[in-house]
């Protein structure tokens, strides 16, 4: 009968555990962050990665030691929060409305005519 193979938990091994999911799960949280790091350059928070080993004693019951554990590994990531500027929106009762062509300005007449001053509707979707 083959003998069982036991291998150490480490980096290397980590990548039998869940059909090499946890391999995976790992090299996308790095490629999360990276990409974060490449899109928001002026972003000064560091990201972060955190692998979580949480380790369960399964106690043997007739000698009372400790011959198993069960053991789950949790990979964390932490990336900063996005935030955009504060924009002025009108609040209505479907929620709230900005002015797409001038976001930044609420109640700036847009430069063409668009298709709600054609139809007669207002802003906030009733007709005028």
């Amino acid at each position: 009968m083959p003998r069982i193979q036991e291998v150490p938990v480490d980096f290397g091994n980590l990548s039998h555990l869940d059909n090499g999911k946890m391999d995976q799960l790992l090299r996308s949280q790095l490629a999360l962050i990276s990409r974060d790091c490449i899109n928001r350059p002026s972003e000064k928070k560091k990201r972060k990665i955190s692998l979580v080993f949480t380790a369960e004693p399964v106690m043997d019951p007739d000698s009372g030691d400790c011959e198993r554990v069960k053991l789950v590994v949790e990979c964390r990531s932490r990336v900063p929060d996005f935030r955009s500027r504060a924009y002025e929106m009108r609040p209505t009762n479907q929620g709230f409305h900005f002015n797409r062509d001038f976001p930044d300005e609420l109640d700036q007449q847009p430069l063409l005519p668009s298709e709600q001053s054609e139809k007669q509707v207002g802003p906030d979707g009733r007709p005028r």
